[in-house]
């Protein structure tokens, strides 16, 4: 396992930069796969109808890994999303925000990212 781990860093360490951005191609892979991320979670939840919750990253720039999102004063965002569409992240007081918000990792396989957002896409409906 260790040697499979070190022929991957090395073989992303060996790439030269792009002279476009000057960013590896690993990093312009994952940047891509988290902007088409956001890009379809915002789509989702545009207009949410199913519950009051909002994305609060900014993913014209630099959105990172995880969505943050808000729920509804006095609802627990977590629990709330798991009820209600079996959604599952972790909530915010875990990272010295408060229960109200949520966090929600952005570079996971495609199929869960799909499902994930059929999820919000029946939830938001």
């Amino acid at each position: 396992a260790m040697l499979i781990t070190y022929n991957m860093i090395s073989r992303v360490l060996s790439q030269s930069p792009s002279p476009v951005t000057g960013m590896l191609p690993y990093h312009q892979f994952v940047r891509a796969k988290i902007f088409s991320a956001f890009s379809r979670l915002s789509d989702a939840m545009k207009d949410c109808k199913g519950m009051d919750i909002q994305l609060m990253n900014d993913i014209t720039h630099s959105p990172g890994a995880y969505a943050w999102l808000k729920c509804a004063s006095g609802v627990h965002c977590a629990d709330e999303l798991k009820k209600l569409a079996g959604i599952e992240g972790n909530p915010g007081a875990l990272y010295a925000s408060t229960n109200q918000t949520m966090r929600l990792s952005m570079f996971m396989p495609s199929v869960e990212m799909d499902i994930m957002i059929k999820k919000f896409y029946k939830l938001c409906a």
